[in-house]
């Protein structure tokens, strides 16, 4: 491979990664309906304080500790696979939900861990240089026809048929796989940064 396509490939990495991280802020600030929203589990820490008397009629109390409760930051979880829709496998909006399930999340842990960086920029390049050495474009299923999606009057999908073949895979299935497209490459990227 010469040097120029070299830059072309590492330049329009940089670029649909980030298209990536601003629609993943986008996606992730504008919650959708299947989401949930569950907090973090509370702590609750008790820390002693200075003994204070307080008298009142022949009766003396003392008040030994305080109590300080924190709660984490909010954060929302994916459709688990079981529950997402049979035709997720089709549908950007859907697949972005199921394949960045926290079990599919989970699957990709030690990678991400791998590859973190010191800073945001940092970990995004090693991703990018992970992608351009593991990952290779799948040209076969890239040329696949694409599957027809019925949607009904109220806009409710009702089927999928055809696609055979260009199914929207899971971060862990492209990194087994070895090879995507696009719509793969996003999904791990995208799960990668969730992870880290």
């Amino acid at each position: 491979m010469s040097k120029d396509t070299s830059k072309i490939k590492l330049i329009a990495g940089v670029l649909i990664l980030l298209i990536l991280l601003s629609f993943s802020a986008w996606y992730f600030t504008t919650r959708t309906k299947g989401e949930t929203k569950e907090p973090l589990p509370t702590l609750t820490t008790s820390t002693p304080s200075p003994t204070t008397p307080t008298t009142t009629s022949q009766t003396t109390v003392e008040t030994t500790s305080t109590t300080t409760t924190t709660t984490a930051i909010e954060t929302t979880t994916s459709l688990p696979e079981s529950t997402c829709p049979t035709t997720w496998r089709y549908i950007f909006k859907e697949a972005l939900k199921c394949g960045l399930s926290s079990n599919e999340l989970t699957k990709i842990s030690y990678l991400a861990i791998e590859l973190k960086g010191q800073t945001v920029q940092e970990s995004a390049w090693d991703i990018l240089e992970w992608l351009q050495n593991n990952i290779e474009y799948d040209h076969y299923k890239a040329s696949l026809p694409a599957p027809i999606i019925q949607i009904s009057e109220n806009g409710t999908i009702i089927g999928v048929t055809g696609g055979e073949g260009t199914e929207i895979q899971t971060p862990y299935e492209t990194i087994k796989k070895g090879k995507g497209i696009c719509t793969d490459y996003t999904i791990l990227t995208l799960a990668l940064l969730l992870e880290m």
